[in-house]
């Protein structure tokens, strides 16, 4: 559904208009997402970026959705840590999905 796209891609804006829309807070989809660790900018960390790609996939609900995106991203992060020896500032993305399940947490309440 769209308000699975819009959750699992880090949109608030577009969550928030898809909720006040009508849109479904409970409707599951199905798909596959890439995570969102595009905040590498090194293109040795970016090579590696590519290598490491997490996946999530599967039916899920738009706050579900968020979550396990968030989870992958945090689970890429924590190799690319690993192998490179640096920690990674929070980024723009991280923030956007936070924000994300957030907005679904307080529907999903109503």
């Amino acid at each position: 559904s769209p308000l699975c796209i819009a959750a699992a891609r880090g949109m608030p804006s577009v969550v928030k208009y898809l909720l006040q829309n009508g849109a479904v807070v409970s409707k599951k989809g199905t798909g596959i997402f890439h995570s969102n660790m595009s905040c590498w900018t090194s293109p040795s960390l970016s090579s590696l970026r590519c290598k490491n790609k997490r996946f999530v996939k599967g039916t899920f609900t738009p706050l579900e959705y968020a979550l396990e995106m968030k989870k992958a991203d945090q689970e890429e992060r924590d190799q690319m840590e690993n192998e490179q020896g640096t920690r990674r500032p929070t980024c723009r993305e991280d923030i956007l999905l936070e924000q994300c399940i957030r907005i679904l947490k307080k529907a999903e309440k109503k």
